[in-house]
């Protein structure tokens, strides 16, 4: 564009300030218009945080009996699920930890 602008003024004995000024104006006066144009949003939006924390029993079914002996993440990690994030070597605790407590969960490493 600045090229086509520039050969423009030497062609026509116009300076290159006096043509940027006006492409400038130009441009100003399409930009305003286009901006008037858009309607207003008067919709409000409301954003509440989670505030998690909540004990495990409260995702489980409430009609299935659990084992006792199974330990709960709230047991190990020493918060609510959903209250922190986990460090990869606390969740890799727990699971080793659910292996060696249950029956019917194995850990493999390869």
């Amino acid at each position: 564009m600045f090229a086509n602008l520039h050969y423009t003024a030497r062609k026509n004995s116009l300076s290159l300030a006096s043509l940027l000024a006006l492409g400038t104006i130009a441009f100003g006066a399409t930009s305003s218009q286009q901006v008037s144009a858009q309607p207003a949003l008067s919709s409000a939006v409301t954003i509440t945080p989670d505030v998690g924390g909540q004990p495990v029993t409260a995702y489980l079914p409430d009609t299935v009996s659990y084992n006792p002996a199974i330990p709960t993440p709230e047991s190990l990690l020493g918060a609510n699920i959903g209250e922190w994030h986990v460090r990869h070597d606390q969740v890799v605790n727990y699971m080793k930890l659910l292996a060696e407590k249950s029956d019917r969960i194995t850990i493999e490493e390869t």
